[in-house]
């Protein structure tokens, strides 16, 4: 047994929930790569407008980190060719 495909299969089917079902597809997005950027960028636009500098600061610290982190993952992707556990 795989444990990916076996965790795959506890999550995607143990917890279905017609509600859930409806939801949780709109959430997934907020997670993304592009909403994260556009929310930091806007962030950092908002602070420099306003002369907040320490939350202009942060939100660049953010955004680097963010983008940084997004490398990394992209990173290990292409060097563990690993399935996914749904084309398994």
């Amino acid at each position: 047994m795989n444990i990916n495909v076996d965790l795959f299969n506890f999550f995607n089917h143990g917890f279905q929930n017609p509600i859930l079902d409806g939801v949780m597809p709109i959430f997934t997005h907020f997670g993304g790569f592009r909403f994260l950027v556009l929310v930091l960028i806007a962030l950092v636009l908002y602070a420099r407008i306003s002369r907040r500098e320490t939350l202009k600061k942060v939100a660049i610290i953010t955004l680097i980190a963010f983008l940084f982190s997004d490398l990394i993952t992209f990173a290990l992707k292409h060097f563990i060719h690993e399935a996914r556990p749904f084309m398994v």
